[in-house]
């Protein structure tokens, strides 16, 4: 067990009224939870890609992991230096 056993963890709920969609490249990003509001447990971004972008250029994060859950269609996606595809349901 890490150092963290034991201690309670903060309680995040996000309302659907709280939703602020961002354009960006072409995409809608939808931020449902920040480091911050979790107290940097985790952080949950809802991410639309248009079927005419190829969403977010290659890149990575320095300080946390990424996660993708595909709900329609498929995606592609770059991990370690190999592109892989990913559909719905798959």
């Amino acid at each position: 067990m890490g150092t963290d056993a034991g201690k309670a963890r903060p309680v995040y709920h996000h309302r659907p009224e709280d939703d602020c969609p961002i354009r960006f490249i072409g995409d809608v990003f939808t931020i449902k939870a920040t480091a911050d509001a979790t107290a940097g447990a985790y952080s949950v971004t809802e991410m639309t890609v248009s079927p005419t972008t190829e969403g977010p250029p290659p890149h990575h994060h320095e300080s946390c992991e990424e996660a993708f859950y595909i709900v329609a269609g498929h995606r592609a996606h770059l991990a370690a230096r190999i592109r892989k595809g990913v559909r719905a349901n798959g």
